[in-house]
């Protein structure tokens, strides 16, 4: 496999987290839907993907269509929090409403900080 140092400690995560073993745990099972996406995302192909985790790449394509919806379940990121801190992959826990604040404590522009203030106040209470 021609890619697998593209990402360096890929596999050694994979190792440590048994999600090459076949265990289908739905902590497991959530992790190898991230990993799946991770790799995928990172130029890794199906089959490069599916002999990684000892999947088949037809489980590899369901495990990138079900991401999404996993994303909103939060089980999901507790279970692939460590994996997401291991690769240096955090944007799955970037919340916007947490982005408007830093932007807003980051600035000195006064009307920029209104700008996000009011971002921030019609995100809580739902004002469109």
């Amino acid at each position: 496999m021609k890619t697998l140092k593209k990402i360096p400690g890929v596999v050694q995560i994979i190792r440590n987290n048994e999600l090459n073993k076949e265990k289908r745990t739905k902590i497991k099972t959530y992790q190898r839907v991230f990993i799946a996406k991770y790799l995928r995302e990172n130029g890794y192909t199906l089959q490069e993907i599916g002999k990684l985790l000892n999947r088949s790449h037809s489980t590899i394509i369901y495990f990138l269509d079900i991401y999404e919806s996993k994303l909103k379940d939060p089980k999901f990121k507790d279970s692939v929090y460590e994996i997401s801190l291991a690769l240096g992959n955090n944007k799955i826990f970037d919340d916007p409403e947490i982005q408007n604040i830093k932007n807003a404590l980051s600035t000195n522009d006064c009307e920029k900080l209104k700008k996000i203030v009011t971002e921030i106040y019609n995100t809580v209470t739902n004002i469109n």
